[in-house]
C-alpha cells in the first residue's frame, strides 16, 4: 500500500483519497483536548490524561532524568541494606517513622511532646 494516502495519527495507509476520507470521518475528538483519532487510538490516548503530572513528559531528556531518579531507589541489595540500616538506627533512637500517614495525622492533631502536651 502506498503512503500517499495515510493517516499519521492512526498509522494507517489507504489506496485512495476517498478511503482515507472515510477513515478520517470515523475519527472522534478527545473530550479533554484537541486530539482526534479512531476510537481504538483515542482510547489509548485518553490514558495520557489519567497520568499524574510528574509522569507527563515533554522531552526525551525528562524521561531520562525520571528513569535515573527511579534507578536510585530501585530495591537493589545495597539499597535494601541501606534502608534496613536507617530503620535500625531510627528504632535505636526510638523515633517514629515519618510516613505520609503519620505526617498527615500529626498535622491534624499537632505534634505531641513526650509529656503529652501539644506543640504548636
Amino acid at each position: 500500500v502506498g503512503g500517499d494516502f495515510a493517516c499519521k495519527t492512526c498509522s494507517k495507509e489507504y489506496k485512495s483519497a476517498e478511503t482515507l476520507q472515510i477513515h478520517i470521518q470515523a475519527h472522534k475528538k478527545c473530550y479533554q483536548c484537541d486530539f482526534e483519532a479512531i476510537p481504538r487510538v483515542l482510547k489509548e490516548h485518553r490514558l495520557i490524561h489519567l497520568l499524574p503530572d510528574e509522569l507527563k513528559f515533554s522531552s526525551a531528556e525528562e524521561i531520562t532524568k525520571w528513569r535515573e531518579e527511579r534507578r536510585k531507589n530501585y530495591p537493589t541489595a545495597d539499597n535494601i541494606a541501606r534502608k534496613k540500616q536507617r530503620e535500625a538506627e531510627r528504632k535505636e533512637r526510638r523515633e517514629v517513622a515519618k510516613t505520609p500517614l503519620h505526617r498527615y495525622i500529626s498535622h491534624l492533631i499537632g505534634e505531641c511532646s513526650p509529656d503529652g502536651g501539644r506543640r504548636g
